[in-house]
């Protein structure tokens, strides 16, 4: 489950660099502490102030359990306010910068997020492919290799040979 505080709190932060609007690296700053703390899973969550509240009123004791009543309802309480205020962050953008500028900065990092995920998964293969070719060749390998080269050059040179010898001057005519 994503920390909701992080969230929040990423939230609250690129709605003030949106307002401020005096700097399009401050937003897009807030805008990546935002999508990486709604990225990153965090095991062990904070007791908030809404889990305490549901924990009283329900009746439960002070262990946080993940099952709980209390727990799942402040899960997805949270998450709702989270979206939310996500929701409402994209309208604050649309309306500073355009309507669609927030689609458009969504289909862009999954864009990035897609050729980041192909470029690693290159970068390993491509890492498998020179660490074999670092390796030495056996011996054995080798002799063949450079036998297998010697035949190759003799044939192409026998050959050339032969359609010389068959295309000579016969008789005066050439």
């Amino acid at each position: 489950m994503v920390d909701p505080v992080t969230v929040g709190m990423a939230i609250g932060a690129a709605k003030l660099a949106v307002k401020a609007c005096s700097d399009i690296k401050a937003i897009s700053k807030s805008l990546d502490v935002l999508f990486e703390a709604s990225d990153n899973n965090k095991d062990k969550k904070p007791s908030t102030e809404m889990q305490k509240v549901l924990q009283e009123r329900i009746g439960e004791d002070g262990d946080i359990d993940e099952t709980s009543i209390a727990s799942v309802a402040n899960d997805v309480l949270v998450q709702k306010q989270n979206d939310l205020n996500l929701v409402l962050l994209g309208k604050e953008i649309d309306r500073k910068f355009g309507f669609g500028s927030w689609d458009e900065i969504l289909v862009e990092r999954e864009k990035r997020q897609k050729q980041k995920t192909i470029d690693e998964s290159t970068a390993a293969i491509a890492a498998r492919f020179v660490d074999e070719s670092d390796q030495p060749k056996p011996k054995w390998l080798q002799a063949l290799l450079i036998a297998l080269q010697i035949a190759i050059i003799s044939g192409a040179v026998i050959g050339i040979g032969y359609a010389i010898f068959i295309n000579r001057c016969v008789q005066g005519k050439c």
